[in-house]
């Protein structure tokens, strides 16, 4: 008897087993993801983030970390930036601006351990210039995107203006004046005529069609812009211009006079 009831515990215990192998997995608990778009820090780095008005103004974000001179490079997208997963330390962050935009300070800050640093809102002022001039007689002037790269000048991208209102009013004409200077040296005297690179073009543009373009690349025409001065501390173009547009055609009658032309770029 006592022979038989050790077999019989023996083989309950041998069923309980085999139902405990045969047992389904507990389900692992689902991790938390990062969302994406917002800095993720771990306790073993840090992390920075922070916005750009206009979201189009800056093309690269680069942290140099002032401890060692290590340089990583910041995601930008939509307006925001964030560094992630950075070493603890001390950083200033250096900014490329797109074209027509002027370059900012750099902004310094330190990034701590498990933290995350808000470097604030950056806000690249543009390339803007003002110009002026009489246009056969009738004053007219812009304000414009500028380009400067140091070898080029260009005054090429409008902003706002005024027209001859009378025509303004009734035929929804917009007029607009460019100036490109190739290369660009500094202070100095511009030719601009067919056989340069420099120029200048006036259009008369109805809503968002140019109607009519007169420029100093077509024959007969000409113009010389002449830069006054070139500040790098206050970070300003100034200059003056003179030009004469040939008529469209023998019979249009449409030969343009530009005289008392003023130039005042923020670079």
């Amino acid at each position: 008897m006592k022979k038989q009831l050790q077999i019989l515990l023996f083989l309950l215990t041998l069923t309980i087993a085999c139902k405990k192998r045969g047992a389904e997995p507990e389900p692992e608990q689902a991790q938390p993801q990062p969302i994406i778009g917002t800095p993720v820090t771990s306790t073993t780095k840090g992390s920075l983030s922070g916005t750009i008005i206009p979201a189009e103004s800056i093309s690269k974000i680069t942290a140099t970390l002032a401890e060692g001179g290590q340089q990583y490079p910041i995601q930008i997208s939509n307006g925001k930036f964030i560094g992630s997963e950075l070493p603890e330390g001390n950083y200033t962050l250096d900014y490329t601006p797109n074209d027509f935009y002027q370059k900012p300070s750099g902004t310094t800050l330190a990034v701590k351990l498990g933290k995350n640093t808000d470097a604030g809102t950056i806000s690249p002022k543009e390339k803007s210039a003002s110009i002026s001039c009489y246009v056969n007689g009738q004053y007219q002037s812009w304000t414009r995107k500028g380009y400067y790269s140091g070898t080029l000048l260009q005054l090429v991208k409008y902003t706002t203006g005024t027209g001859i209102p009378e025509l303004d009013f009734k035929m929804d004409l917009t007029y607009d004046l460019g100036i490109t200077l190739s290369p660009f040296n500094g202070p100095g005297t511009y030719a601009c005529d067919p056989s340069t690179k420099s120029g200048i073009t006036y259009r008369l543009i109805k809503g968002a069609l140019p109607i009519s373009i007169q420029d100093t690349e077509n024959p007969g025409s000409s113009a010389t812009v002449i830069i006054t001065n070139v500040d790098p501390v206050e970070r300003t173009i100034k200059g003056t211009f003179t030009a004469f547009l040939a008529a469209r055609s023998a019979s249009s009658g449409d030969a343009l006079t530009i005289t008392k032309g003023v130039i005042n770029a923020k670079y």
